[in-house]
């Protein structure tokens, strides 16, 4: 039986060896892998403390075991009683040497986590290093970007002072071509005065006289025409006379660039255009003015708008004794003039409608001109020396209308305002043309439809129709009708 106790206790110290050996050895491999991971090193101190616990037990377990065996040997041999105390006491200094062991691992496992604890600072750190890194990059781009913003907002300023300082170039400019027209203007003034004072050859009273003389004339033929308005029943119509009395010729009519003439008043007591013979004898029918229809009014301002795109001339200084000066003073177009000369063959001027007869004038009578149909010149910009010339920007920039449609075509549209007509649209294959929002064609347009129209001007006076939004009258109801135009500028 003691040798049975031997033998274990002998087994127990060198399990005891063997394990003292394999920690010293996994202390080396520790302390030789400093690469390893604190996860793994982590796992090994768990390992370690669980060798530890089950070399505890292992030993418990011996123990108990020498403890049986001893209590045999007891039995059997008291003798040997000593030499099993002394085996057990070389059992407990051996498990006292395994409990040291133990603490060793311990001490190596919180080496290992202090490891541990260290690789994760550094790896905070390294992570805190490159945070700041792109922070400081991100700001540097940020400054960056702003530099280029106020780069782009100086540059912008830039071409702000460079279109002012060409704005204020062609104000100079333009202030520069009104002093030349005024030094025109006056040149002529001086010129007119001094023709005035080397031709004036009447005096104040035979003015005076004939004023009076036109006055009653003018009086009398307004009566006359009354009268037979009242008698036919009917408008009159638009004439214009020319008498063998008159001492100022007839005002042309506007041509189509826009420009009208008027020639100087002549103080001759006859007219050689007048139609009379000498000796002859007649009766001079006046009649009062016709009020046009509405298509030739708009006809007649759309010719004289012209005026606002195109130029109108005026005299420059000249050295001639007898400038003639262009008016703005349109007439009707559509007049037909039919004068009877001495011969008695018909001496007629057609027109667009209407046919008006002159007779012979008396003999003795002084006739008045017939009242000359104005129409409105719109205002332009004066320029350069005596040119006035309207506003180019009208020509290429879009203008807006509003009003009702009285006829709609392929290719033309005549709109109107409170009932008459006021502009005519040439309507293009670009033009954009939509009816209740949907795309469509000029013709499909219904007449009385409100439209909202955009166009533009040419150089001939001829609205081009840029678009045209057209509302039927079952879609919504109608708001007016405004017309909208842009500010002129110089």
């Amino acid at each position: 039986m003691k040798v049975r106790a031997r033998g274990w206790v002998a087994a127990g110290a060198a399990a005891l060896l063997v394990t003292g050996c394999r920690e010293r050895g996994q202390e080396a491999q520790s302390r030789q892998g400093t690469e390893a991971t604190a996860s793994e090193q982590q796992h090994q101190a768990n390992s370690a403390q669980e060798e530890v616990r089950r070399k505890q037990q292992a030993l418990d377990e011996a123990k108990a075991r020498a403890q049986r065996e001893s209590g045999e040997a007891d039995q059997a041999q008291t003798a040997q009683q000593t030499e099993a105390a002394q085996q057990a006491a070389q059992a407990r200094q051996q498990a006292t040497d395994a409990t040291q062991q133990a603490g060793a691992a311990r001490q190596q496992a919180a080496q290992a986590n202090a490891q541990t604890g260290a690789a994760q600072q550094q790896a905070g750190a390294a992570q805190q290093q490159a945070t700041g890194a792109a922070q400081q990059q991100a700001a540097q781009a940020g400054q960056q970007a702003t530099d280029a913003q106020q780069q782009a907002a100086q540059a912008g300023q830039q071409a702000t002072d460079a279109q002012q300082q060409a704005a204020q170039t062609g104000r100079q400019a333009t202030d520069a071509q009104q002093q030349a027209a005024q030094a025109g203007q006056q040149a002529l003034d001086a010129q007119q005065q001094a023709q005035a004072s080397a031709t004036g050859t009447e005096s104040e009273a035979e003015r005076q006289a004939d004023l009076r003389a036109e006055r009653d004339a003018e009086l009398r033929a307004e009566q006359r025409a009354e009268q037979q308005a009242a008698q036919s029943g009917s408008a009159p119509s638009d004439t214009q006379s020319q008498t063998g009395q008159d001492t100022q010729s007839p005002v042309a009519s506007s041509s189509g660039t826009g420009t009208s003439s008027t020639p100087s008043t002549t103080g001759s007591p006859t007219d050689s255009s007048s139609g009379q013979a000498s000796g002859g004898s007649g009766q001079q029918v006046d009649e009062g003015p016709q009020p046009l229809s509405p298509l030739e009014q708009l006809d007649a301002r759309q010719q004289q708008g012209q005026t606002t795109s195109g130029t109108e001339q005026q005299p420059t200084t000249s050295s001639t004794p007898s400038a003639t000066e262009q008016q703005p003073i349109a007439t009707a177009p559509s007049t037909t003039e039919q004068r009877q000369p001495a011969s008695g063959t018909p001496d007629s001027t057609t027109g667009t409608s209407g046919t008006t007869q002159q007779p012979q004038p008396q003999q003795g009578a002084q006739q008045p001109q017939q009242p000359v149909v104005m129409l409105p010149v719109p205002s332009g910009s004066q320029q350069g020396s005596g040119t006035t010339s309207g506003t180019q920007a009208q020509q290429n920039t879009p203008q807006q209308f509003t009003g009702e449609v009285v006829r709609a075509s392929e290719t033309e549209v005549l709109l109107s305002q409170g009932g008459e007509p006021q502009l005519r649209l040439t309507v293009k294959p670009e033009t954009q043309v939509t009816v209740d929002g949907f795309r469509s064609v000029a013709e499909d347009i219904q007449e009385g439809a409100q439209v909202r129209a955009s166009y533009t001007m040419d150089e001939t006076g001829e609205a081009k129709a840029v678009s045209i939004d057209a509302t039927s009258q079952g879609s919504t109801p109608g708001t007016g009708s405004t017309q909208e135009q842009p500010t002129q500028q110089q």
